[in-house]
């Protein structure tokens, strides 16, 4: 990894990860990780910009094919999870921030998408999650492995996964534009 200068932002719930342009984890390369978690205890997030080709890994009882799928992440990639962005929360989802929550019961998943809360426009799935035990996102930000930043809720529901991640680090100034100049495999230049 190369030297950058820090943003100085803390992680916490409601922000996101920009993964650093040279990052060698084939995961986390060119990602950016929406925050939901943030404590002594844990950190956990999605990854926005992952769309997934998953016919028929769905649970039979999910109503809506047509509603894209993201790679979350490593962690319980067995597991369905959704953010989505309504007035007020439902069933055992978490707040994330302003009107934007969390969620992971395949009961509310229905009950919404049945009931028209959820929707292509206001929901995002994801299969899997990223996690971080006590510490251990602080050493991956000592080693300048991300960028801390806030994003606009909106652009989780309505970016182009394709260019989310150079979009964000736009939005980080100056000091960050030469990371959109770094190959994307630079052995092979």
């Amino acid at each position: 990894m190369f030297e950058i200068q820090t943003n100085n932002i803390i992680p916490a719930k409601g922000r996101i990860l920009i993964s650093e342009p040279l990052l060698t984890d084939h995961t986390f390369q060119r990602t950016v990780v929406l925050l939901v978690e943030h404590n002594d205890e844990e950190t956990m997030g999605f990854i926005l910009n992952v769309p997934i080709q998953i016919i028929g890994k769905l649970p039979a009882e999910f109503p809506y094919k047509d509603i894209p799928i993201f790679f979350g992440g490593p962690v319980k990639e067995g597991y369905l999870f959704f953010v989505y962005r309504f007035d007020e929360k439902f069933g055992q989802s978490l707040e994330i921030g302003k009107h934007t929550y969390w969620g992971w019961d395949i009961k509310d998943i229905e009950e919404g998408l049945t009931l028209g809360l959820l929707n292509k426009d206001n929901t995002k799935f994801f299969l899997g999650y990223s996690g971080w035990i006590p510490k251990q996102l602080d050493d991956e930000l000592d080693k300048n492995s991300w960028a801390i930043s806030v994003l606009d809720y909106d652009k989780i529901f309505h970016a182009n996964p394709e260019y989310l991640w150079e979009d964000t680090v736009k939005g980080l100034g100056e000091n960050y534009q030469h990371w959109l100049k770094l190959p994307r495999f630079p052995q092979q230049n």
